[in-house]
Order: structure tokens, then C-alpha cells, then sequence
């Protein structure tokens, strides 16, 4: 006998209670005010500031919000860097201190990371950056360190009417010769940087060395081989311009150099012989790239208002030389000015100096320098931008 087919129980739905319902509704309403208020009164804070929809929209994507507020940072220029994306967030406080007159660039940011290397804290650098020019600031990278940067930023004011990038001078000293020396970087690389802490070792002596004809220097002058080449073609184009000149200091050795330096010492003070000559090991002489060069025909003694000074002072960098101690920077350079003294740099590296308006000490601590410290090492980007626009390639811009 079939058995009885068993009747379906309808399970009875569970129902939530409508407190619960009211309950988990508020909840949820209770996540989204927690995260739309605040939001809300960002912008509202935001905007205070004097930011735009549009700004505050391009501060959220690059998360700059927080920051912003904190430091209650507004400026036009900032804001358009944001919206644009020119901003290199890092940066921002650098960014914040600058405006469409004095916009902030690669070589900015580099100088920037130089100075940490060097020791400065953010503050200094932020308060040097919001007050001086890109090149009021680069001779930090020579002067010893200022441990209270506002005299010096009051002394850069005070200048300001009468000082430019082809002249710099101030009423304190901010460097001591001398002191604190370090034996130079890469010295037998056409860029060896040598003054008056950056020295050679007595034995440091180029292979390379080869003499100057007789016919364009005076007896017992060489130079590298690199750097010779290079003179004798500038000495001949010198000679179809007519304002010929020859070489009458070139290498001189450790030893050579101390005789010198000892003479000077037996006329004037030792402040002054600094001014006037390196002490051995701080010779740009040492390197074998250095010329001190006068003019065949003219007896000025004023060399750089001879026609010789001038076509020299124009033509040198087409041959890779520059005009090592210029006029107006002996408070970087710490000589008195010699626009007969040629250092080679080779051509492009020459160019790119001169179109700096740096002194090479300058130059030199900004872009070529060896790092102590790889963690303040700008970025690749920024790296790359800055040597390919000064047309050097550099160990560093290779290797990273």
C-alpha cells in the first residue's frame, strides 16, 4: 500500500524587526556623514584658501590635501602647478615659496638636495629659497656652512640693486680658505675641481703632459696633451684674427707652485698672496689645464681691454677653455680676478659653464660633484632633464 506523500511545511520567512531595519539604516547613514562631513569641510577650507573647484579636485588626485591645510599653503603659481601637473609633490614646500616671477625649476630642486647634502636643514632652505634668486643661493655650495642663514640673506637684500649673475658681492665674508681641506674628486678628469679646499697630492702629476711649440708660448710650458691641442688651434685662429697671444704659465708642478706662492709671500700679507696666488696642491696649474696667456703686440697692461683679451674672452669656449677667475666673483672663487687665466673643460662641458653664469667653483658642487649622501639624490627625471640641457654627460647621469 503506497504510503501518504508528506505535505510540504511552509517555512515561515524570518522577518527583521523594524527596529533593527531603522537601526542599520542609521548606521549607514552614520559611514557616509563620517566620510562626507570631513570631506565637505575640506573643501570648504580649501576653497577659504582660495582654491577653485577645479584646484581642489587636482589637490585631492595628488593627495595633497592634508598638507595643504596643515600648512595652509596658497599662491596661484602653486595652484597652477597643481591643476597642470607640474608639480613634482615632493617638493611642495619649495613650490610654496615661489610665484610666476621667480618659478621653481630642475635646477632649483637640485640645489635644493645639494644644500641638504651639505648639511642645511629644511627650514634654512626653505626660508633661503623663499627670499633669494637661484643665483644668490648657488654660493652657499662654496661658502663654509651658515649655521644661521638670515644674516646672509640680509646681506643678499642689501645687495640686491647692485649685484647680478655676472657680478656678486657682499658686505660679510663667508669663507675661510684653507680650512677643512678635501682631496679633490676625479683628478685626472678634464672637470677636476681644485681651489682653496679641494687640493692635488704633491705627487699628483699628469701622464699626458707634452710641451707648447716655442712659437706660442714661452720656453718650458706643456700642457696635457687634450688641453695642447686644443690651445694650438685657438693660437692659430688668434693669429688669422690678428691679435695673436702666447702661453707664459701652464703646468707647474707641487714644488713649482710652493716657490711661487713663497714669493708672493715675501711682498704682501697672507690674506693678499691668497688673493693673488694658490698655495701648492691648490693650483689649477697642477692639473695641466690651465693657461695663463699675453698678448704678442699689445703692452696694455689692462689684458682684458686689449683686442687680444677680447677675442680670447669670445673665442675661448669654442676651443673648450673658460675664463677660470672672472671679474665680479672673487667673493666665490676666492682670487682676484684673472681674465688671462684659461682652465679647459673641453667644449661642451666649457659651453655649458658659460651659459650657466656660474663660477665652475659653482657649477661644478651643483652638477658634478660627487654625493655623500645618496638619499638626497633627486630624482632620475630631474637628472637626466638637467644634463641633457647643459649638454654634459656625467658618471652619474650613466650609472644610476
Amino acid at each position: 500500500m503506497a504510503k501518504p506523500a508528506k505535505k510540504n511545511k511552509k517555512r515561515k520567512k524570518r522577518r527583521l524587526r523594524k527596529s533593527f531595519k531603522i537601526a542599520l539604516v542609521f548606521l549607514i547613514l552614520t559611514g557616509v556623514l563620517l566620510i562626507a562631513v570631513p570631506w565637505m569641510n575640506q573643501n570648504i577650507k580649501l576653497k577659504d584658501l582660495g582654491y577653485t573647484q577645479e584646484e581642489i579636485r587636482a589637490i585631492r588626485k595628488h593627495k595633497l590635501t592634508k598638507t595643504i591645510l596643515e600648512k595652509q599653503y596658497y599662491s596661484t603659481y602653486l595652484a597652477d602647478c597643481i591643476v597642470n601637473d607640474k608639480i613634482r609633490t615632493k617638493y611642495l614646500d619649495l613650490y610654496a615659496v615661489r610665484d610666476e616671477a621667480n618659478p621653481l625649476t630642475a635646477d632649483d630642486i637640485l640645489l635644493y638636495a645639494r644644500l641638504l647634502d651639505d648639511g642645511y636643514e629644511e627650514d634654512q632652505l626653505i626660508n633661503l629659497f623663499a627670499n633669494l634668486r637661484f643665483w644668490e643661493i648657488t654660493p652657499l655650495l662654496i661658502f663654509d656652512y651658515q649655521f644661521d642663514e638670515k644674516p646672509y640673506i640680509d646681506d643678499c637684500l642689501a645687495h640686491r640693486d647692485t649685484n647680478s649673475e655676472s657680478s656678486f658681492t657682499l658686505s660679510g665674508s663667508y669663507m675661510t680658505p684653507y680650512v677643512n681641506m678635501k682631496e679633490v674628486e676625479k683628478k685626472f678628469d678634464n672637470t677636476v675641481f681644485v681651489n682653496q679646499v679641494y687640493h692635488l697630492n704633491i705627487d699628483d702629476t699628469p701622464a699626458d703632459l707634452v710641451p707648447l711649440g716655442d712659437n706660442i708660448s714661452t720656453q718650458g710650458q706643456s700642457l696635457r696633451k687634450e688641453a695642447a691641442e686644443a690651445f694650438t688651434s685657438w693660437t692659430e685662429a688668434a693669429i688669422d684674427n690678428k691679435t695673436n697671444f702666447f702661453a707664459v704659465a701652464s703646468f707647474r708642478s707641487f714644488d713649482e707652485q710652493k716657490t711661487s706662492y713663497q714669493s708672493f709671500l715675501q711682498s704682501m700679507s697672507v690674506e693678499e698672496a691668497d688673493k693673488r696666488c694658490a698655495r701648492p696642491g691648490h693650483s689649477e696649474h697642477q692639473t695641466g689645464l690651465a693657461v695663463n696667456i699675453t698678448p704678442t703686440y699689445e703692452n696694455d697692461p689692462d689684458f682684458a681691454a686689449t683686442e687680444t683679451g677680447k677675442f680670447a674672452a669670445k673665442t675661448c669656449t669654442k676651443y673648450g677653455f673658460i675664463v677660470r677667475y672672472p671679474e665680479g666673483k672673487s667673493l666665490i672663487t676666492g682670487m682676484d680676478p684673472e681674465p688671462d687665466h684659461f682652465r679647459y673643460l673641453g667644449i661642451d662641458l666649457a659651453n655649458a659653464v658659460q651659459g650657466s653664469h656660474l663660477t665652475y667653483d659653482e657649477f661644478y658642487c651643483l652638477y658634478l660633484k660627487d654625493w655623500q649622501n645618496g638619499y638626497y639624490l633627486p630624482e632620475e627625471e630631474i637628472r637626466d632633464d638637467l644634463y641633457y640641457r647643459i649638454g654634459i654627460e656625467t658618471k652619474e647621469s650613466s650609472d644610476q
